[in-house]
C-alpha cells in the first residue's frame, strides 16, 4: 500500500496502470499490412485452398513469405495470394490482369483486387520454393527463390 495525503492507494493498482503504458513488440507473423486478415499462398500446388501451412509470414517490415514444395514435373504452377474468401483487397494478382511468367528472383508487378489475373511459376528442380509478397514499395511486387 502507498500512503498518500489524501488516501491509500494499493501498490499493485500504481504498477498495473505503469504496466498498461509500456507496448509488446509485433510478433513477426503480424498481418498489419493486411488488417490482421491471413493471406495464403493459393495455387496449383495446394488445390487453391486456404490452408494453414501456407498462411503468410511476415519476414521484415512490409514483405511476406511462405515456402512450398515444387516438383520440376509437374511443370508451371499457377497462383496468386489471397485471403480464405477470395476479398477485393486482398486478392493479389498480375497487375495487368492477365497472367504472368515469374523467374525465379524477378519481381512481377500484382494488385490487390485482382479476380482473373493468375501468377505463374516452373520450378528449374524438385524442392523447397520460397514466395515473396513484397509491400515496401510503391506498388506490390511478387517473387520466387529456391531455398
Amino acid at each position: 500500500m502507498v500512503r498518500t495525503a489524501y488516501k491509500t492507494i494499493p501498490l499493485l493498482t500504481i504498477l498495473g496502470i505503469v504496466g498498461c503504458s509500456t507496448h509488446a513488440p509485433e510478433p513477426l507473423d503480424a498481418a498489419a499490412d493486411f488488417h490482421d486478415v491471413s493471406i495464403y499462398l493459393r495455387g496449383d500446388m495446394n488445390g487453391w485452398q486456404a490452408l494453414r501451412e501456407y498462411r503468410l509470414q511476415r519476414v521484415s517490415p512490409h514483405l511476406y513469405s511462405v515456402a512450398g514444395r515444387l516438383r520440376h514435373t509437374y511443370g508451371t504452377y499457377k497462383f496468386k495470394f489471397a485471403d480464405a474468401e477470395w476479398t477485393c483487397g486482398y486478392n493479389y494478382g498480375a497487375a495487368d490482369g492477365g497472367h504472368a511468367q515469374l523467374q525465379a528472383g524477378n519481381k512481377v508487378a500484382v494488385t490487390p483486387c485482382n479476380t482473373y489475373g493468375e501468377l505463374a511459376f516452373t520450378p528449374s528442380s524438385d524442392g523447397v520454393y520460397h514466395f515473396y509478397l513484397d509491400l515496401r514499395g510503391a506498388s506490390p511486387q511478387v517473387f520466387v527463390q529456391p531455398h
